[in-house]
């Protein structure tokens, strides 16, 4: 059979004061907890007699109240941080001993308040599955202009206190902390989005204990969120895009460019190293049949060179010319309209496109390395930022639209944020 535990810091209140049981006596009066870990400070330590006379003076209760070993220093009594570092310690160590029929209870009344802050924080902040109890004063209301009794014989306040009978009011408040609750999810929830963990954010303020915005809020994150998980995960373009002045082309070039950019930030090497290629012959298209006219046709899903019109290039390109574009045969393309050159491995910079797909083409090598042979991706052979340079380059060369597409995530997280905070 388990047994309830006590885990509790000793204060001046302790044991009793006024007439009545301070916090650690009354918690033990009411729960009747079988074991008691007192978490003393050197100057504490000089109340374990008049604590035990207290507690066995409830009747029929014999506790075992023992000291953990590691006593609290006075100058850090009144350290929030030291406090939080010592009874975050000292919980974790009585939590990992437990049995599956023990249960825990803490004191949040006595102690300094940085003891009580500190005890709060650590059950709130990891979560702990236990009971944590407050104490009402007698009078409901602050007892700071109320004595301590610590010189009176504890034998006389055991005999004056007027809780030790067998009906007495229960002074103990169960904390659940709601509010506090709600602000750690509701951090959680902001630190998701700096992560770019929107599925995160979603399941987060879905959930039964999530409820930490109202429904106006929690409806348009979750329509920002599905907005951009639908452009992650079925390329489906975001709507705002679907309003702008773009060929659909265009649009899902933009839409392209904006997974690759996420995906950078969270920082998805393979998965961008394996679309990177996939947007730079797509740029290459728009790119070439905007600024040379009908230079790519498609045919079943399929790019290829408009050979009745460009003969020359069809010819440079070879056997190449008959099939659908790649983007080696973009760049030779581009070699001969803008490098007067018949091979991608010549590609000059000619214009910042061309500077920039060049970069790209090196990269195709790691990336048919790691997707043909499963190897990890080369740390010194692939720079998340500079083919996220090589992508916008490529996609704000070919589109005239506002560089400020480039915030969009930015300016999406400033957005959850202010919603969830």
């Amino acid at each position: 059979m388990g047994q309830t535990i006590l885990l509790t810091c000793v204060g001046d209140t302790d044991p009793i004061r006024d007439f009545h049981d301070g916090a650690l006596l009354h918690i033990a009066r009411c729960k009747k907890p079988e074991k008691i870990v007192l978490f003393q400070s050197e100057r504490s330590l000089k109340k374990r007699d008049r604590l035990i006379k207290a507690l066995t003076s409830i009747p029929n209760y014999e506790p075992n109240v023992i000291d953990d070993p590691d006593i609290i220093k006075n100058d850090d009594v009144y350290l929030f941080d030291k406090m939080f570092e010592i009874i975050d310690k000292k919980v974790s160590h009585y939590m990992r001993d437990l049995t599956d029929e023990d249960q825990i209870i803490l004191n949040l009344t006595s102690g300094t308040p940085e003891m009580i802050a500190a005890m709060f924080s650590v059950n709130r902040i990891k979560g702990l599955n236990v009971q944590a109890f407050q104490v009402m004063t007698p009078s409901k209301g602050s007892n700071k202009d109320i004595k301590h009794d610590n010189d009176v014989p504890i034998e006389d306040l055991i005999n004056s206190n007027l809780d030790n009978k067998e009906i007495f009011e229960s002074r103990i408040v169960q904390d659940k902390a709601e509010r506090y609750g709600q602000e750690l999810l509701k951090k959680r929830a902001i630190d998701y989005v700096n992560m770019y963990n929107y599925s995160a954010v979603l399941d987060l303020i879905t959930s039964k204990s999530g409820n930490i915005i109202g429904k106006g809020k929690r409806k348009k994150v979750r329509r920002i969120i599905y907005e951009i998980e639908d452009n992650v995960k079925y390329q489906k373009n975001i709507p705002k895009t679907e309003t702008m002045d773009l060929s659909l082309e265009e649009k899902n070039l933009l839409n392209e460019y904006l997974v690759i950019q996420l995906q950078c930030k969270r920082q998805f090497s393979t998965e961008v190293l394996m679309r990177v290629s996939a947007l730079a012959e797509f740029a290459a298209k728009v790119y070439l049949n905007k600024k040379y006219g009908d230079v790519i046709k498609d045919w079943e899903g399929k790019s290829y060179l408009n050979i009745d019109k460009y003969p020359k290039i069809a010819a440079t390109q070879g056997e190449h010319a008959d099939k659908s574009q790649n983007l080696i045969g973009y760049s030779i393309i581009l070699s001969m309209f803008e490098s007067n050159s018949d091979s991608a491995e010549h590609l000059s910079s000619d214009s910042v496109f061309t500077e920039h797909l060049k970069n790209i083409v090196k990269n195709k090598k790691v990336r048919n390395m790691v997707s043909h042979t499963l190897n990890e991706v080369p740390a010194d052979k692939f720079n998340l930022n500079e083919v996220l340079n090589d992508c916008f380059n490529l996609v704000f060369e070919t589109l005239d639209i506002s560089k400020t597409w480039n915030d969009y995530y930015d300016n999406q997280n400033n957005l959850l944020r202010k919603l969830l905070s």
